[in-house]
């Protein structure tokens, strides 16, 4: 799975990753393994104002002590991309202020195939729109996610074909 079809996905422009995060993928291109910086990545701090910030699991469990001495926590909360990609409303995920653009963002990182509303789907369909070879690097995208078994049927399998047929 090549660097040139990661960057042509539109990520959304909310959601951000640590220096140690980049560190790795820098890594892991040196090493030409880019299967090792796409391991799951799932805690992440949330802003107010709806952007979101990748963190490690090393790098939350660093955060987690601090995060629990503060009197006073800033408007950050720190979630899991889980929670917020789940819809669940016993999780409290409809309270965080982070746009369904960012969300269709986390679930393709995360590897999720199901986008069941029009407007994930739409913004999905925006984000694959410049890739070469939509169905062969979602499958790729999903395979380094041990999701690959996931794609046929799926609403990501649908939409990747309809963008890799010829303009009509």
């Amino acid at each position: 799975y090549g660097v040139t079809e990661m960057n042509a996905i539109r990520w959304s422009k909310n959601v951000f990753c640590t220096l140690n995060f980049f560190e790795t993928i820098k890594n892991a291109k040196a090493c030409g393994g880019m299967a090792q910086f796409l391991r799951l990545v799932d805690p992440l701090l949330v802003f107010p104002d709806g952007r979101v910030v990748l963190i490690s699991l090393y790098e939350l469990d660093n955060l987690l002590p601090l995060w629990w001495l503060q009197s006073r926590r800033p408007g950050v909360s720190i979630d899991h991309v889980f929670r917020l990609v789940s819809k669940c409303p016993e999780l409290g995920c409809w309270s965080l202020p982070v746009s369904t653009e960012t969300l269709v963002s986390l679930k393709l990182f995360r590897g999720d195939v199901k986008y069941e509303l029009e407007k994930e789907k739409r913004i999905l369909r925006q984000m694959l729109q410049d890739l070469d070879r939509p169905v062969d690097s979602m499958k790729e995208l999903l395979s380094t996610r041990n999701r690959l078994s996931r794609y046929e049927k799926s609403d990501l399998a649908k939409e990747a074909y309809l963008l890799s047929l010829p303009p009509s």
